[in-house]
C-alpha cells in the first residue's frame, strides 16, 4: 500500500519564531495522522526560506518531492503547474490525501479542487484554538474531509450530461461506480432515478417499449408525463375505435422519426438517421394501405388493381405477396391514393438512390449531414401530412432532457 500525501506549506501567520513553529506543528500532526510513505510538499519561494526547513527537519526519513511554485497568487497557473503532479500521484498511489491547510488562498483553493478532480481519498485541513489568527500548539484536530461527496456530485454530473446525450450504456456504468462510492441517503435518490430514467430510455431506444414503460412509469417527475402517455397508448391499443394496426403503425412512425433525429441531429449519425428515414417512409405506405385493408406483408391478388396485378404475377407465393417500399407506393398510385406521388417526386428519388449507395445500405459512400436534412425535412412534412395529431405525438414521444436532479 502506497500512501501519499500532498501538503501545502505557506509561511505562518504573523512575523516571529512562534507563528513559523505553531504553523508546522499543525502540519506535523497531519502528517503523524496519515503516515504517508511519500509526501510532496508545495511550496512559495518565501516558504522554502522559512517553513521547509522546519518541516524537513521533522520528517528526515521520509520519502519527499518538494515543488516550488512560481506564482502563488495565480489560481490557473497553479492550477496547470499542480494538475499532472497530482495526476501521477493518484495514479502511482493506493491512498492519496491532500492538506490545504496552509498557503495562499490560490494555493490552498487549486489544491482542493484538484483534489476532487483526481479523487483524493480525503482532504483535510488543520483546525484548533486560535489565539491573533494562530492556531495554538496543543490544540490542533485533522479536519478530514472524504473527497467522495465532491468526487460523486461530479460523477453525477457527468452521468446527467452523458444522459443529455444520449448515451445511455455509459450513464449507467458511471452510476454503477457511484454505487460503490458513496450511499449518501439524497444522492443515492438521485442515483436511482437517472437509473430509471437510463434504463428506460435505452430500451425504447431499442424499440423494447414495453421494458420501457416498466421503468420510466416508476420515475416520479412530471417532466416524463407526455411519454408515459405515449407509451401507454402505444402498449395499450384496445378501446379505440380507429383500426388498432392503423393506430399502432402512426405511433411507431412518430417514434421513427424522434429515433431518427437524435441520430441526426444529436449524434450527427447520418447513415444511421437516414437508415431509419429509410423504414419510415416504408412505414408511412404501409400504414396507408391498412387504411384500404391491405396488409403490406400479406397482399393478395385481388387487392392489386388488373392493370398492376399482371406485371405482379412473380410476386405471389401460395397465394400472398409480402412487399417492401417501392412496391407499396406502386400499389398506392395504382390504387389512386395521393400518398403514392410521394415516391415518385424526383428529389425523393435521388436522395433515395444516395441512401442505396450507402455503407449501411447496398454500397460504400457515406451519407452527408444535407442529404440526410433534406429526406429528413421530406418525411416529416408527409408525415405531418397524412397524421391527425401529429405534432403532439411527435413532442410526447421526444425523449427528455433534464437540466438537474
Amino acid at each position: 500500500m502506497r500512501r501519499t500525501l500532498i501538503i501545502s506549506v505557506g509561511t505562518g501567520i504573523g512575523p516571529g519564531s512562534d507563528a513559523k513553529e505553531s504553523l508546522a506543528h499543525g502540519l506535523q500532526r497531519s502528517i503523524n495522522n496519515f503516515r504517508p510513505d511519500h509526501i510532496i510538499y508545495v511550496i512559495s519561494p518565501e516558504s522554502r526560506e522559512s517553513m521547509l526547513p522546519l518541516m524537513l527537519e521533522k520528517n528526515p526519513s521520509r520519502d519527499h518531492q518538494v515543488v516550488e511554485l512560481k506564482n502563488v497568487d495565480d489560481i490557473q497557473k497553479i492550477f496547470n503547474e499542480l494538475r499532472p503532479i497530482v495526476e501521477e500521484a493518484r495514479a502511482r498511489s493506493d491512498e492519496l490525501f491532500i492538506d490545504f491547510t496552509s498557503g495562499t488562498k490560490a494555493m490552498t483553493s487549486s489544491l482542493a479542487i484538484l483534489g476532487v478532480l483526481c479523487e483524493a481519498d480525503v482532504l483535510c485541513n488543520v483546525v484548533g484554538e486560535r489565539r491573533n489568527g494562530i492556531v495554538q500548539m496543543g490544540t490542533e484536530n485533522v479536519q478530514s474531509i472524504p473527497a467522495g461527496f465532491a468526487v460523486a456530485e461530479k460523477k453525477l454530473q457527468t452521468a446527467l450530461s452523458m444522459f443529455n446525450r444520449h448515451h445511455y450504456e455509459s450513464t449507467l456504468s458511471l452510476l454503477e461506480e457511484l454505487d460503490r462510492l458513496t450511499s449518501e441517503a439524497s444522492l443515492a435518490t438521485r442515483v436511482a432515478k437517472l437509473r430509471l430514467m437510463s434504463r428506460a430510455y435505452l430500451e425504447w431506444d431499442r424499440f423494447n417499449h414495453e421494458e420501457a414503460f416498466s421503468h420510466l412509469h416508476l420515475v416520479e417527475d412530471d417532466l416524463f408525463s407526455g411519454n408515459k402517455a405515449f407509451l401507454g397508448s402505444l402498449l395499450h391499443m384496445e378501446g379505440s375505435r380507429e383500426d388498432p394496426r392503423v393506430k399502432k403503425a402512426t405511433y411507431l412512425l412518430v417514434d421513427l422519426l424522434n429515433n431518427a433525429m437524435r441520430r441526426g441531429d444529436d449524434e450527427g449519425k447520418y447513415d444511421d438517421a437516414v437508415a431509419r428515414l429509410y423504414r419510415a417512409m416504408e412505414l408511412l405506405a404501409q400504414r396507408q394501405l391498412l387504411t384500404h385493408g391491405i396488409d403490406s406483408s400479406d397482399v393478395r391478388p385481388e387487392d392489386v388493381p388488373a392493370e398492376l396485378r399482371r406485371s405482379w404475377e412473380g410476386l405471389f407465393v401460395e397465394g400472398s405477396a409480402k412487399i417492401g417500399l417501392a412496391h407499396c407506393y406502386e400499389l398506392l398510385t395504382a390504387l389512386g391514393d395521393p400518398l403514392g406521388e410521394f415516391y415518385r417526386d424526383e428529389e425523393v428519388k435521388e436522395l433515395l438512390s444516395t441512401r442505396n449507395s450507402s455503407i449501411l445500405a447496398h454500397g460504400l459512400q457515406s451519407v452527408n449531414r444535407e442529404v440526410y436534412v433534406t429526406l429528413r425535412d421530406l418525411v416529416a412534412r408527409k408525415a405531418k401530412e397524412t397524421t391527425p395529431k401529429y405534432g403532439k405525438l411527435l413532442e410526447e414521444s421526444k425523449f427528455r432532457q433534464m437540466e438537474c436532479l
